[in-house]
């Protein structure tokens, strides 16, 4: 009986070893690959008609501006932002934009926008003169008790020629509550 209980003992032990080192669930797994970089979903080119800046840093294409709300304008309940536009030709253009809200609460699309010297901007082309025009920005302005309190809020800004909106300027606006 002892050389019979030892026998089981000894196939239950081979069995135990064998059956952990068969059980290992990483022993069959691929060696995972890193993933690779995504490329960007748009490569934007810079306009050769325009040149977008706040006050009088320029916003290089695809980059993103960030505005955050002072105490000054939560208190007035208006938050404003103006993007001065350069014709970089040495004509008149007939100039148009688009604001794309990608990021944030829907209540960021209650928002004003003065264009050229339409105020507000009614969705139709305004005359751009060459060089910087200072008295003729896009003006982005908002009510910030409309939307969450310490919300943000990311826009695309494009800016082109005509309705079209053909050799556009892209930049990035992020708004912080």
């Amino acid at each position: 009986m002892k050389k019979a209980f030892r026998i089981l003992m000894a196939a239950f032990v081979l069995t135990a070893t064998f059956g952990l080192t068969a059980c290992d669930p990483d022993e069959d797994k691929p060696t995972p690959t890193p993933e690779p970089t995504p490329e960007p979903i748009e490569n934007y080119e810079p306009s050769s008609t325009y040149a977008l800046y706040v006050g009088d840093t320029e916003i290089p294409v695809g980059d993103t501006c960030t505005y955050t709300a002072t105490d000054n304008d939560l208190n007035y309940d208006e938050v404003v932002v103006n993007f001065i536009i350069e014709n970089k030709t040495t004509s008149p253009a007939p100039t148009s934009h688009k604001f794309e809200l990608l990021e944030g609460p829907a209540a960021f699309n209650d928002y004003k926008v003065c264009a050229g010297e339409i105020c507000p901007w009614n969705g139709k082309p305004y005359i751009m003169q060459p060089g910087k025009n200072p008295t003729q920005p896009i003006t982005y302005d908002i009510i910030p008790s409309k939307c969450p309190a310490g919300s943000s809020a990311l826009y695309k800004l494009t800016v082109g020629r005509g309705n079209g909106l053909s050799d556009p300027q892209v930049i990035f606006f992020r708004l912080n509550l």
